[in-house]
C-alpha cells in the first residue's frame, strides 16, 4: 500500500484516502516506526477504501466489478484508471435529477423559503445552509437511503428559520423528522462507508 507522509504543525495522526495512495499527516519529528505502526493499525480500513468491493445508491449496496479497463456498477460502466471518478459523476448525475424538486417539494411543505441551492462533491459535509439562504446539497447524498437524503433537507430548511444546533432547532427538527436521532446514527454509519 502506498502512502506518503506530510509532517505538519498538529497534535495527531491522520490518514486520508486519495485517489490510489494514503496521505499520511503527522506531527513534525514523528519517528518513521510510528507512522509505520499507524498504518499497520488501519491498513485494511485504507484497504477497503482505496478498492471497495461495493458502492452505494439509494442506500443499496452494489457490487463494483472491474474488466480490463473499465469499472462498472450499477449497470452503468466507468471509463478510467479510478473508479472514484466514474462513482462521483455518476452520482452527480443522480443528484441533479433528484435533488432540486425533492427540495422544493420539502421547503414548499414546509413553507420555507430558500435562495438557492447548490450540488457539490463535498466529502466532509452533506449539506449546509448560508446566512443569505443558499443551500448546499453534496452529490454523496445519492448514495444515502431516501428517507435518509430528506432528513438532510429538513436540516437544512430548519437552519433557514435557526442558524444554528439550539434546543428550538433541535425541537424544530424533531417537528418535521421525528425519528432525526435514529437517522443522524444511520449518517454516521455510512459516513464510514463513504
Amino acid at each position: 500500500m502506498r502512502y506518503e507522509v506530510l509532517y505538519e504543525r498538529r497534535k495527531s495522526i491522520r490518514g486520508f484516502v486519495k485517489e490510489d495512495y494514503i496521505l499520511i499527516k503527522a506531527p513534525y519529528f514523528t519517528p518513521q516506526r510510528v507512522i509505520e505502526q499507524f498504518v499497520a493499525k488501519y491498513r485494511d480500513y485504507f484497504a477497503a477504501k482505496l478498492q471497495p468491493e461495493k458502492l452505494y445508491y439509494l442506500g443499496v449496496p452494489f457490487p463494483l466489478e472491474k474488466t480490463s479497463d473499465t469499472f462498472r456498477f450499477s449497470g452503468s460502466a466507468f471509463v478510467g484508471e479510478h473508479w472514484h471518478e466514474g462513482y462521483e459523476e455518476f452520482l452527480m448525475a443522480k443528484a441533479r435529477a433528484y435533488l432540486p424538486q425533492r427540495l422544493a417539494y420539502l421547503a414548499t411543505r414546509y413553507e420555507v423559503e430558500y435562495a438557492h441551492l447548490r450540488i457539490n462533491r463535498a466529502k466532509s459535509r452533506w449539506g449546509s445552509c448560508s446566512s443569505r439562504g443558499n443551500i448546499n446539497l453534496s452529490c454523496r447524498l445519492m448514495a444515502l437511503p431516501l428517507h435518509t437524503i430528506d432528513y438532510v433537507i429538513i436540516h437544512e430548511l430548519c437552519h433557514r428559520t435557526h442558524m444554528n444546533h439550539s434546543r428550538a432547532f433541535w425541537r424544530l427538527v424533531a417537528s418535521r423528522c421525528p425519528a432525526y436521532e435514529e437517522i443522524e446514527q444511520e449518517l454516521r454509519s455510512f459516513s464510514l462507508l463513504m
